[in-house]
C-alpha cells in the first residue's frame, strides 16, 4: 500500500529526531493513515496507486520539485496528496530561497481545510470522526509554524493565529467566488470580520508589550518591517489579503472600507499602502462630480501619512479622471500633468484624456494641443479618435463655429495631421490610412471640401460638437432669445436647422442624442413648442432614433413653461406607453407644469407616485444585490491581468438605477403650495422631509429652508406658522454650525502633521478644498430670513439672528441684506441704537469697503453719526 510505504519513509528518520519532534511526525503519519481511510469523495474513484504515482512525487525529489506539486495538489483540492507531500517538506532545512513559497504553500493547505470544513458542515456530508482528523491536520500545521517558522518571535502565538484567520478568510473568498450567479458581499464581509475580530485580540498585545526578536522567517526575511508583526512575509500576505477585500467592499461599503483604511495600524497592525489609497481613488473617481473632493482628500490622507505616491502612474490617472468631471479645472489639471514629468513619471493614455477633457471644458483650445502635440513626440502615445473629438469639443464650449469647421476640415484631408492656430500637430502613424508621402496630403485643396463631404467622413461625436459649436455661437449671439423679437431670430435659426438637417440627412447616421441636443436648442425660442414637436414626431417614426427620458424631460419642460400641460399629459401617457420610466428630473418639470396652473392635488398624487415607485426599486435593489453584481462585472475583466498597475485604469461609472423621487420633486411642489398661498402645507413639506417620510437619502438643504422662508413672508400669514418657520431656521442653522465646527476641527488636527510635510500645497489643492468648504448659511437666506422678520415686527429676534450672523460669516455681507436689517429696525423708535451698532461692526471688519455708497438706503456715512435717515427717524433726532 503507499500510505503504508510513506509512514516506513516517515518513520525511518524519527530515530534521528529528538522525542519532541519523534512524537510530532509519529502524529502526523498516524493521520496520515487516517486520512487514507476517511470517507472522501475525490479519493474514493481513485485507486491509491494513481494517487501515489500522478500525484505525490518520490520523498527523494528537489524540494522545487516537491513546491510544484504541492501547489499543484492544492490548487485540485487534493487533501492527502497536499499533506502527504507537505509532510515530506517540512522534515527538510530549506534554502532560504525557498521561504518564501513555503511560506505561502502553508496558507493555501490551511485555506483548503478551511474550505473543506466550511463546505462539508452539513451533518449528511460527514461524519464527526472525519472533522477530528480534519481539525488534527489544521493543528499539526499551526503547531509547526509556531514552533518552527515563528520560533524566535515573542508573540509567536498570536503570529500562527493571525496565520489561521487569513486562511479562512482566504477560504470564505474562495467559496463565495463558486457562485458566479448570485454574488456575495456578505462572504467578503465575513472575510472582514474574520480578520478583525482576530486582530482584535492579538494586536492590543503587541502594542502593550515589546515585540522582542525580529521575528524572521528562519532569519532571512527581508529587512523591511511593515508594523508591528516584524515579520515581512507575512505582513505583506496579510496586506495583500487587505487591500483586496478593500477593493471588493468598497462599492458597498464605502464608509467601512474608510474606517478600516483610517485605523489600519491601531487595528491591525500594519500600515496602509498606496494601493489601498488607490481602491477609495479609483471609487471617487467613478462618482462624477461628487467624488473630485473626496479623491483630493485622500491625496492629503497619503501625505499625512508620508506614503511614496509620487511614482505611482494610477494614482494620477484616477485624480485626473474625478478633476474631468468638474468644470473649470484645467489648470488644477496642467499643474498635475507637470507634477507627473517632474517625478519622472510618463502620462498615460487614460491620463491624457482625462487631462484632455478638463482643458476642454474650460475651453483652452491651447493647452489640448500643447498635450496632443506632447503625446505624439515627446511620449509615443496613441492619439485615439476620442481625443481627437475633443478638440471639436473645445470649439464647441467656446462658440467658435469656424474654428470647429476648420478643423474638421483637415481631418478629413489628412489623419495623419492637425492644424491648430499656426502649428501642425502630427498624429500616430499608426492612424493613416496610406504609406503616401505626409508632404503630398496637403495639395489637396481644403475649399474643394464641401460640408456634406466634410460630415460624411466624420464621426457622430465630431458631428455633435459641430452641432454645439453652431448652437452655442447663437447663444453668444443673442444671449436673450426668448426676449428676441421672430423675425430678428428667423435667419439665424434657419441656419442651424440647415445645418442640423445635412448631418441627419443619411438616416443611418442619425442619434438620439442630436435630436435632444436640437429640442434643447428650439426650447430657448419665444414659441418652440411647434417645431419641437414636429421633431420629436420625426423620432417616433425613425426607427433608428428613440425618444428616452432626456427627450422627455425638454419636451415637458417647455410645456410647463409655456402652460400647455394638455401636450404634456399626452406626452406623459406616451412616456408611460414606451416603457420608459419616469425618474426624478422628469417628474420634477412635471410637477412644475401642474403647480403652476393650480392643480395641486395632481402634483401630490405625481409626487406620491414616485415615492411608491422608489420603495419598490429599492427592495429589489436589496434583494438582487445590485451593487455587488456590478463589481463582480467590472472586476472579472483585470482578473486576469499580469500587470496589475497596467490594468488600473479608470473604469467606466456602474450603470445606476435612476431614482424616481428626489428633493428636486419636492423642491417644485412646495415652490406650487407657496405660489399659491399655502404656507401650511410648504411647513408641512418640509417637517416630512426633515422626518424622513420621503426616504432617508433625502434631507433639507438650503434651498428648502429659502422656500420656506419666502412662502412665510407674506403679511397675512398667522403668527403660529412664523413661529414654526423660525424654529425650522434656527435648527437649520445650529446643525449646520456644528457640521462646520467638526470640519474645521477634524481639518486643524489633519493638518499639523500635513504642515510639517512639503508636499501639504500638492497642486494647491488647500486652496480648491477652502473654496468648496461648508458655509453655514447662505447670503440669499439671511435676506429672506431678514424679510420675513421685518414683516412680521420681530426685531428683537432680527437683532439676535444679525449678532450670530456676525459671529460666523467671513465675508461681507452684500448691500441687500444690510439694507433689509436696517430698513426692518428704522420701523421701530429703538432701532437707533442697533443700527448704530451694525454700522460700527461693518466698518471695524472691512474697512476697505464703501459702505455709504453701496446701496440706495444702507447705513449713513461717517459725517453724519446721530442722524438716522427713513421711517420713524424723526422720534431719534
Amino acid at each position: 500500500m503507499a500510505t503504508q510505504e510513506c509512514v516506513k519513509h516517515v518513520s525511518r528518520s524519527i530515530g534521528y529526531r529528538p522525542c519532541q519532534q519523534q512524537r510530532l511526525y509519529t502524529s502526523s503519519a498516524t493521520a496520515e493513515h487516517s486520512v487514507h481511510r476517511s470517507d472522501e469523495s475525490n479519493l474514493s474513484s481513485l485507486p491509491t496507486s494513481d494517487l501515489v504515482s500522478n500525484n505525490i512525487p518520490p520523498m527523494k525529489s528537489s524540494t522545487s520539485v516537491l513546491l510544484e506539486h504541492l501547489d499543484k495538489a492544492i490548487k485540485n483540492q487534493e487533501r492527502y496528496a497536499s499533506y502527504t507531500i507537505y509532510t515530506y517538506l517540512r522534515r527538510r532545512a530549506l534554502h532560504p530561497k525557498y521561504m518564501r513559497p513555503w511560506f505561502n504553500s502553508q496558507i493555501k493547505l490551511l485555506r483548503l481545510l478551511h474550505y473543506r470544513r466550511i463546505k462539508e458542515t452539513s451533518p449528511t456530508s460527514t461524519t464527526s470522526r472525519t472533522m477530528e482528523r480534519k481539525e488534527d491536520m489544521q493543528n499539526q500545521i499551526l503547531c509547526y509554524l509556531k514552533t518552527r517558522i515563528f520560533k524566535e518571535h515573542d508573540n509567536a502565538e498570536a503570529l500562527t493565529a493571525l496565520v489561521d484567520a487569513i486562511a479562512h478568510s482566504k477560504a470564505l473568498l474562495k467559496l463565495a467566488g463558486e457562485d458566479l450567479l448570485n454574488s456575495q458581499p456578505a462572504a467578503w464581509r465575513e472575510a472582514l470580520r474574520v480578520l478583525e475580530d482576530c486582530a482584535a485580540e492579538y494586536v492590543p498585545l503587541l502594542v502593550q508589550g515589546s515585540p522582542g526578536a525580529s521575528g524572521n522567517v528562519n532569519n532571512h526575511s527581508s529587512d523591511l518591517t511593515m508594523g508591528l508583526w516584524k515579520n515581512s512575509y507575512f505582513e505583506s500576505e496579510l496586506s495583500a489579503l487587505m487591500t483586496k477585500l478593500m477593493g471588493r467592499l468598497v462599492y458597498t461599503h464605502t464608509y467601512l472600507v474608510r474606517t478600516s483604511l483610517d485605523n489600519m495600524s491601531s487595528k491591525f497592525g500594519i500600515q496602509s499602502t498606496v494601493q489601498m489609497h488607490t481602491i477609495l481613488l479609483r471609487y471617487y473617481a467613478m462618482l462624477g462630480r461628487g467624488g473630485c473632493q473626496d479623491a483630493l482628500s485622500i491625496i492629503a490622507q497619503m501625505d499625512a501619512a508620508c506614503l511614496s505616491w509620487k511614482q505611482d502612474p494610477a494614482v494620477y490617472d484616477y485624480l485626473l479622471h474625478s478633476l474631468s468631471h468638474m468644470p473649470d479645472q484645467g489648470v488644477l489639471a496642467d499643474q498635475i500633468v507637470r507634477q507627473m514629468l517632474s517625478n519622472d513619471v510618463i502620462p498615460r493614455e487614460h491620463a491624457m484624456k482625462a487631462a484632455l477633457l478638463c482643458a476642454a471644458r474650460s475651453g483652452d483650445l491651447e493647452a489640448c494641443s500643447r498635450y496632443i502635440e506632447c503625446m505624439h513626440q515627446d511620449w509615443g502615445l496613441t492619439v485615439s479618435d476620442r481625443m481627437k473629438a475633443i478638440l471639436i469639443y473645445v470649439c464647441a464650449k467656446r462658440g467658435d463655429f469656424d474654428s470647429a469647421l476648420e478643423l474638421l476640415k483637415q481631418l478629413s484631408i489628412s489623419s495623419s495631421g492637425l492644424h491648430s492656430g499656426k502649428r501642425d500637430i502630427e498624429l500616430d502613424a499608426q492612424n493613416t490610412a496610406t504609406t503616401d508621402p505626409p508632404q503630398e496630403t496637403p495639395e489637396v485643396g481644403m475649399h474643394d471640401y464641401t460640408l456634406s463631404d466634410i460630415l460624411s467622413s466624420q464621426s457622430l461625436i465630431n458631428k455633435t460638437n459641430l452641432l454645439l459649436a453652431r448652437i452655442n455661437q447663437s447663444y453668444i449671439k443673442y444671449p436673450k432669445m426668448k426676449q428676441s423679437s421672430q423675425e430678428l431670430m428667423k435667419e439665424e435659426v434657419a441656419d442651424v436647422l440647415e445645418l442640423f438637417s445635412s448631418i441627419i440627412k443619411d438616416p443611418k447616421r442619425s442619434d438620439t442624442h442630436l435630436y435632444t441636443i436640437m429640442m434643447q436648442y428650439l426650447s430657448t425660442l419665444p414659441s418652440p413648442l411647434p417645431g419641437m414637436m414636429y421633431l420629436y414626431n420625426d423620432m417616433r417614426a425613425s426607427k433608428r432614433t428613440k425618444p428616452n427620458s432626456i427627450t422627455y424631460k425638454i419636451m415637458l419642460e417647455a410645456c410647463a413653461e409655456h402652460l400647455e400641460m394638455e401636450i404634456g399629459e399626452r406626452l406623459w401617457k406616451e412616456m408611460k406607453e414606451a416603457n420608459i420610466p419616469a425618474d426624478c428630473h422628469v417628474r420634477s418639470v412635471y410637477v412644475k407644469g401642474w403647480g403652476k396652473l393650480g392643480h395641486l392635488a395632481k402634483a401630490e398624487w405625481i409626487s406620491n407616485e414616485g415615492l411608491a415607485a422608489q420603495k419598490i426599486q429599492d427592495e429589489l435593489r436589496r434583494s438582487l444585490h445590485f451593487e455587488s453584481a456590478v463589481v463582480r462585472s467590472k472586476s472579472k475583466t483585470t482578473k486576469d491581468s499580469v500587470n496589475k498597475k497596467e490594468a488600473a485604469i479608470p473604469p467606466s461609472p456602474p450603470r445606476l438605477v435612476p431614482k424616481m423621487i428626489s428633493l428636486t420633486v419636492l423642491h417644485e411642489l412646495m415652490r406650487a403650495n407657496r405660489s399659491h398661498n399655502r404656507p401650511e402645507r410648504v411647513l408641512e413639506l418640509y417637517q416630512e422631509i426633515y422626518s424622513g417620510q420621503w426616504g432617508r437619502s433625502i434631507s433639507p438643504n438650503q434651498f428648502t429652508l429659502s422656500i420656506v422662508l419666502q412662502a412665510c413672508s407674506s403679511r397675512s400669514t398667522r403668527d403660529g406658522l412664523i413661529d414654526r418657520a423660525i424654529e425650522f431656521a434656527d435648527h437649520y442653522i445650529t446643525q449646520r454650525r456644528l457640521w462646520v465646527e467638526q470640519d474645521v476641527e477634524e481639518e486643524t488636527n489633519t493638518g499639523e502633521k500635513a504642515r510639517t510635510q512639503s508636499d501639504s500645497e500638492f497642486f494647491g489643492m488647500e486652496e480648491y478644498l477652502a473654496s468648496n468648504g461648508p458655509s453655514v448659511f447662505s447670503d440669499f437666506n439671511y435676506q429672506l430670513y431678514y424679510a420675513m422678520l421685518g414683516k412680521h415686527h420681530r426685531q428683537h429676534k432680527l437683532v439676535e439672528v444679525w449678532k450670530e450672523m456676525m459671529k460666523t460669516i467671513e465675508y461681507a455681507p452684500s448691500h441687500l441684506t444690510v439694507n433689509l436689517a436696517t430698513e426692518a429696525l428704522e420701523n421701530v423708535q429703538w432701532g437707533a441704537g442697533p443700527i448704530k451698532e451694525i454700522r460700527k461692526e461693518l466698518r471695524q471688519r472691512w474697512p476697505s469697503v464703501d459702505w455709504a455708497s453701496r446701496g440706495r438706503r444702507l447705513v449713513p456715512g461717517d459725517a453724519d453719526d446721530d442722524v438716522i435717515e427713513g421711517a420713524g427717524g424723526r422720534f431719534w433726532r
